[in-house]
């Protein structure tokens, strides 16, 4: 819920919003991995 709560935030229109979701959602997705892979979780 968190990046559609931040693309809300920044996103004047529908697209926008949606581009601004996806961009936070796949960015989280690949810190996680990145740091639950050198944390060694």
């Amino acid at each position: 819920a968190l990046p559609v709560a931040t693309a809300l935030q920044l996103g004047k229109g529908f697209k926008p919003t949606l581009i601004y979701s996806i961009v936070f959602s796949i960015t989280d997705i690949m810190l996680g991995l990145f740091i639950s892979y050198y944390l060694n979780v």
